[in-house]
């Protein structure tokens, strides 16, 4: 009988990554040591914009549990990719979900969240300075021309930090901050898009409205971003929606088809999983969610190359494959059968129950494709890294 379960165990691993390549071989953790170690949010690039510097998280004990699991101590850790030398830029308070969202403003700043949701901080990368103070609110997905964007969301801080001061319901919104000027300004209020949001669907509502995922194309001049409500009053489930706005504040609306972990695809068009599509693949869309083309097969996050011709996702969708294993997936852009497979592992408590989530992202230069795999047999997750040349997916660039 064990026999008989190995051997169809064998038969389904085998068919679900028939002609596939595996290119576990060519990947390395980003650091050697005991700790669980992490990255930022999916499809943000954990190098410096030079390519010189590596940023990611060290974990003094990892959270055990999922989102509602208590924040813990952990370190942002700087690492020179040349020489591998690393060192501790801050402590931080962090969960396993998405690390401290740490991002790159430019090649010698780094922002990142210090109080889990509540409040983050800029440094520099090189001397550990901060060049800002603890700012109130919740970090997008990346900076653009020297400029953060971020959110400041009651509900959203209430439900990982009830005993936390809120925010005047006036600061509640959508931020920007100008890190060389210094210069902050609201972009638009809570209060705006609740009021939008329901002019044009009068089914959405403003009971425990939260802000998160903001997310600026990579001009700055068009804002995406998640709107979640209670369903009802009496159901304190949260539905969630795709907002937009331009940087200036206008063009303020909600998005009528919202696919799952969406990023900006160029500068007028959007990435993301469709929900309605059994198998979970990744397409293209417009600003009014429109769905374009296919991008990519199967996915739950995603990252994409710079020059937009490779895809990477992570299935199962919140939970391991039917043989019991994740696996990363490469796509060429396009396609939807994977190119190959970059990595796979059985320790689905990690990955999808305490949500040490996958997270792929490039490097800018298009050669790296960064990610966080649990390590099997242990309850341990670590950053690792693709080379993609020496995997001959790629050419390496002179």
């Amino acid at each position: 009988m064990r026999f008989l379960h190995l051997f169809f165990l064998i038969v389904l691993i085998s068919a679900s990554a028939k002609g596939q390549k595996l290119l576990s071989e060519y990947v390395t953790p980003v650091y050697n040591g005991p700790e669980s170690t992490g990255l930022s949010i999916y499809n943000t690039n954990p190098e410096s914009p030079d390519g010189r510097l590596l940023a990611f998280i060290k974990y003094k004990h990892i959270v055990q549990g999922g989102h509602a699991g208590p924040p813990t101590e952990a370190y942002l850790m700087i690492r020179e990719r040349a020489t591998g030398k690393t060192r501790l830029l801050d402590t931080v308070w962090a969960t396993n979900h998405n690390g401290a969202n740490a991002i790159w403003i430019n090649d010698s700043l780094i922002a990142c969240q210090i109080g889990h949701v509540e409040d983050f901080e800029v440094f520099h990368a090189g001397t550990g300075a901060s060049v800002s103070g603890r700012i109130r609110g919740e970090l997008g997905h990346k900076a653009v021309h020297n400029t953060i964007y971020f959110s400041r969301s009651n509900e959203r801080m209430r439900d990982r930090h009830p005993d936390r001061l809120p925010f005047r319901a006036s600061e509640e919104g959508i931020w920007r901050y100008e890190v060389l000027t210094g210069k902050m300004e609201q972009v638009v209020p809570l209060s705006e898009i609740i009021q939008a949001f329901q002019q044009q669907n009068p089914n959405i509502n403003g009971a425990g409205a939260q802000l998160l995922h903001v997310d600026p194309n990579a001009t700055g001049e068009r804002i995406l971003f998640d709107y979640r409500h209670f369903r009802q009053k009496t159901d304190k489930r949260r539905k969630q929606l795709q907002g937009y706005v331009n940087a200036d504040g206008t063009g303020l609306r909600w998005v009528p088809t919202r696919p799952m972990h969406v990023i900006w695809f160029d500068d007028t068009t959007m990435m993301g999983v469709d929900m309605e599509d059994p198998e979970k693949k990744i397409y293209r869309y417009d600003l009014y969610g429109q769905q374009l083309e296919l991008l990519a097969g199967k996915a739950c996050h995603l990252g994409i190359s710079p020059d937009r011709k490779w895809i990477a996702g992570e299935f199962g969708f919140y939970r391991a494959e039917p043989d019991g294993y994740t696996r990363l997936y490469l796509y060429a852009n396009g396609e939807p059968e994977p190119r190959g497979i970059v990595d796979q592992w059985t320790n689905e408590k990690i990955t999808w129950w305490w949500v040490a989530h996958v997270n792929p992202s490039f490097s800018a230069d298009g050669q790296r494709l960064y990610f966080i795999r649990a390590v099997d047999g242990e309850e341990k997750f670590e950053a690792a890294v693709l080379d993609l040349t020496a995997a001959e997916i790629i050419t390496k660039k002179k």
